[in-house]
């Protein structure tokens, strides 16, 4: 019988202290963008965009733009923005990345639009030109 009590007890015991665990760090938001986005801009140039867990938001990590060499000559130019803790984050389906540094008229600015999990609609102004992915 004193057996039969201590296992209990000790039962108890354990699921007491479990009831007390919990997670401060709340809730997992619902991510519906994570992972790389590949498209063709307009001008049939191509850009990717990473998106990641940062500090449990969705943020921009890496940017990559290729396109031609603008002084004409053969080959193509990548550009790439990157930064673990994220370079701009996605708020209410839709993110804006401006080239930090550049004079203002050469500088790189991406915005992006989230139709669905499955659809991104950006708008690349770069040098003032304009291309669409």
């Amino acid at each position: 019988m004193k057996k039969r009590f201590v296992i209990l007890a000790v039962i108890v015991l354990i699921a007491l202290a479990f009831s007390f665990c919990s997670n401060s760090s709340g809730p997992t938001p619902n991510f519906k963008y994570l992972g790389t986005w590949l498209g063709i801009t307009s001008y049939a140039n191509t850009i990717s965009v990473t998106i990641s867990n940062v500090s449990n938001k969705e943020k921009i990590t890496t940017i990559k733009l290729y396109y031609p060499n603008i002084d004409g000559t053969p080959g193509y130019q990548e550009i790439e923005y990157t930064n673990s803790d994220g370079i701009t984050e996605v708020t209410n389906d839709t993110f804006d990345f401006t080239e930090p540094g550049a004079e203002p008229g050469s500088q790189v600015n991406i915005k992006g639009i989230f139709q669905s999990i499955t659809q991104l609609t950006e708008t690349f102004i770069a040098y003032t030109a304009t291309d669409t992915v």
